[in-house]
């Protein structure tokens, strides 16, 4: 039996919704990003948006957003393996779970990154 495994089950729950967070966050940026386009393809809507300035607005706050997600993704990671080591420090046992979650979040955070570039690129046309 792992002594204290109450705490890191709650440590790893907190931080799953961290991530979960911060996908939300990203997505949210490609939503924004991506939906002005979809009104800049509208001939009628096109005008209306580019008369009000919402395309610079929107490639920015998308970007912003997606940027907020991978910060939120390291921010995150880094408190889960500062208490993960909190937790475990007056163990004769340490704690092995398996590096499932921190491979998930970095694929996350490449993810995170792909998206902004990919968001960065179209805002320069």
């Amino acid at each position: 039996m792992i002594e204290h495994y109450t705490d890191h089950a709650a440590n790893e729950r907190t931080y799953l919704a961290w991530v979960r967070t911060a996908l939300a966050f990203m997505a949210f940026g490609l939503l924004v990003e991506r939906f002005d386009l979809f009104i800049r393809s509208m001939p009628n809507l096109a005008q209306s948006a580019q008369a009000l300035g919402s395309s610079a607005y929107a490639r920015t706050a998308g970007l912003a957003l997606i940027l907020l997600g991978v910060l939120v993704l390291g921010v995150s990671s880094h408190r889960y393996l500062t208490f993960k080591q909190l937790i475990s420090s007056d163990e004769t046992r340490d704690f092995h779970s398996s590096r499932t979650d921190l491979v998930l979040v970095v694929i996350v955070a490449v993810i995170g990154v792909l998206m902004t570039a990919y968001v960065a690129s179209h805002a320069l046309y």
